[in-house]
């Protein structure tokens, strides 16, 4: 399961330039397993932008919850 809860949100701790999210520390979240939590899912493209971004830069896993679809 996701054992390591860290607080606030993930993009509060990001920087978002020209619809690109860049993670500022990835460190504290490498090799860990992350859960996105999104307000209102319409497209999916956020989410899974930053999901895959997240993995490539070394997250273990990835699960989206998301609490209403648009």
């Amino acid at each position: 399961g996701f054992g390591t809860v860290v607080t606030g949100t993930l993009i509060s701790g990001s920087i978002k330039k020209d619809d690109v999210y860049i993670i500022k520390n990835i460190n504290k979240i490498k090799d860990k397993k992350v859960l996105l939590v999104d307000d209102i899912y319409t497209t999916g493209s956020t989410v899974n932008e930053i999901a895959n971004n997240l993995i490539k830069s070394g997250v273990k896993d990835v699960g989206i919850i998301t609490i209403a679809k648009d």
